[in-house]
Parts: structure tokens; sequence; C-alpha cells
């Protein structure tokens, strides 16, 4: 009897070896794991910067300067911030997509990201940034609106 005890003894014990073997070869298998879906996050994601990169220097793009001496000779309507605003934002967003319809005609569409009205030297501007997102590319546009409804053009020149 103390022969078959020792030989179940012996069975388990080498069992559990040989479960303990696996389960530290799996342990240490896992680093491992990690660090290789860690490479290769880190390859998608030096791929993905080297395509925005490459997309980014691809595009003309040009710097766009915004004078307060072109609008002069305007006569712009004047706001103080406690009466009534000449141009409410929604209508400075119609002019804004308005505008864009002439520059960019391939663009159906346009959404708002952002309206901002501030005084720009001594003329109160709307700053809208529109965005293409339908358009089968990504376009952004920020167009300035006077209070008059019309589209402060910017130059591409820039003067002393």
């Amino acid at each position: 009897m103390a022969v078959a005890v020792g030989l179940r003894e012996e069975t388990f014990n080498n069992q559990h070896r040989t479960l303990n073997i696996e389960l530290n070869a799996r342990r240490e298998s896992l680093p491992l794991m990690k660090l290789e879906s860690s490479a290769k996050y880190l390859r998608d994601l030096l791929s993905l910067l080297v395509l925005l990169f490459v997309v980014s220097c691809s595009r003309t793009s040009t710097t766009e300067y915004y004078y307060p001496a072109d609008l002069k000779g305007r006569t712009l309507p004047v706001w103080q911030v406690t009466n009534a605003i000449p141009l409410t934002p929604d209508h400075a967003v119609i002019a804004a997509m308005e505008g864009l319809k002439t520059k960019h005609s391939d663009i159906a569409s346009w959404e708002v990201d952002s309206i901002d009205l501030r005084k720009d030297y001594d003329y109160w501007v709307y700053n809208i940034m529109l965005t293409a997102r339908q358009s089968g590319r990504l376009e952004f546009q920020n167009v300035k609106v006077l209070m008059d409804g019309s589209i402060w053009e910017p130059s591409t020149e820039r003067r002393k």
C-alpha cells in the first residue's frame, strides 16, 4: 500500500511540475506578447505620422494676411455692444457659405465648427470656421464676415 500511495504522489507531483512549467512558460511569454503588440502599435503609429507628414507637405498652403487699410474706404455699420447687432450670427454664416460657393463650387455643404465675434482693429468681425467633411476630402476654411454681410478677403502678399 505504501508503494501505491508513493506512485500516486509521484504521479501527482509530476503532473503538478508539468502544470507549473506550462504556467511559467505562459507567464514568461506574456510580456513577450505585450512587447510584440506594443511594437505593432508603435509601427502603426509611426506609419500614420509619416502619412500625415507627407499629406501636410503636399498641400499647397499659403499664408493669408488681413489689412485694416483695405477696409478704410468702406462704409461699414458701426456697432456698439449695447445696441442691436447689425448682422446676426445666422446671417453671417449664410454670407460665409455663399462666399465659399464661388471659391469651392465642388463642395456641396459646409459644417460650422465655430463662430467667433471679435473686434479686429476698429471693426467688429465674425470669424467663422467651416469644414467640408462630406466632399470626399477634409477641407477647412476660416471666413471673416464684416457687419455689412460682406467677406473680408485676405491678401496673400505681405505688406509693410
